[in-house]
């Protein structure tokens, strides 16, 4: 039985009496096949709806897009993968992992990173020393609940021996001092001030080092006889009521007959200062005090060559 011509309806073995009855054929269905195409992704196009929702970890406003919905979908949405993947697990979920685990490694097979035939340690129910909390360990020698608690009683049990071994040993604490100050390791009230070496010796600051230079020329020139950096200490009361120690900076030697001064440099002047300084000179001590202004000075009149 002889077929039509889907083009021009003649009858035919196959579908098409020739080439020209196809082309001419499939141009009409292509051309109604790119009409309904269109069509379909307008209609498409109209049902999608975006829509603004919170992140349901971090609470960042997201838009996203839903097809052929008023509302969105799901109950939560995510911002970023980041926030995706994470979990929180309530505690029932937790004992059934824990179960699962445990009862993977008594029966001997592998679970993720554990190595077969684990044996696994009994908790132990504990008093923390610090905070009196209870706590589950598997440490026989555990003694406290967290790190936090461990540091705050090591810290002042070893603030305690060091305090009770400085008032036995005075001499202990005080080649410890010597030994900071002949490194300059030792701690400068207001910050760790940079320390250099100057010839033999080592000066904290810019201030002392400029000073150990301007005091060298004066002893070039003859209008000093010698200078150190001194450890002379003097005992005073500060703005509290304690007692203590205030190392001075330089011994100035003028002549012959041993009389001296010292110099003290300072970037500003703080509150115990007066104190110190009053120690000094009720004592019977000459003192002068230098800022960066007094240093300029001195510097801008070596440079004129006034001492030479």
């Amino acid at each position: 039985m002889l077929n039509k011509c889907l083009a021009c309806g003649k009858p035919v073995k196959n579908k098409y009496c020739n080439v020209s009855c196809q082309n001419r054929h499939q141009q009409k269905n292509r051309k109604k096949s790119k009409y309904s195409l269109q069509k379909r992704s307008q209609t498409t196009k109209d049902k999608w709806r975006t829509f603004t929702v919170s992140c349901s970890i971090c609470k960042k406003e997201i838009e996203i897009r839903e097809f052929n919905v008023e509302k969105p979908k799901k109950e939560k949405y995510y911002c970023s993968r980041n926030c995706a993947n994470t979990r929180h697990h309530s505690k029932e979920t937790k004992e059934k992992i824990s179960k699962s685990i445990k009862r993977k490694i008594k029966e001997g097979n592998p679970v993720g990173f554990i190595k077969k035939n684990l044996k696994l340690k009994e908790l132990r129910i504990k008093i923390c020393l610090k905070c009196n909390k209870e706590f589950e360990t598997k440490n026989k020698n555990q003694k406290f609940c967290s790190k936090k608690c461990a540091l705050i009683i090591s810290g002042k049990n070893r603030c305690k021996k060091a305090h009770k071994k400085r008032k036995e040993n005075p001499e202990w604490w005080s080649d410890i001092c010597k030994k900071a100050y002949a490194t300059g390791n030792n701690f400068v009230a207001g910050g760790t001030t940079k320390w250099y070496s100057y010839k033999d010796i080592k000066v904290q600051g810019t201030y002392e080092l400029r000073t150990c230079k301007i005091l060298d020329k004066w002893k070039e020139t003859g209008k000093i006889k010698d200078w150190e950096y001194t450890k002379d200490r003097i005992k005073y009361i500060d703005e509290k009521g304690k007692s203590r120690n205030y190392l001075l900076d330089f011994k100035v030697f003028e002549n012959n007959n041993g009389s001296f001064y010292y110099i003290e440099t300072k970037g500003w002047e703080r509150p115990n200062d007066k104190f110190k300084w009053y120690a000094v000179r009720n004592k019977g001590y000459k003192l002068i005090v230098w800022f960066n202004k007094e240093i300029n000075k001195e510097e801008i009149v070596l440079k004129k060559g006034a001492y030479s």
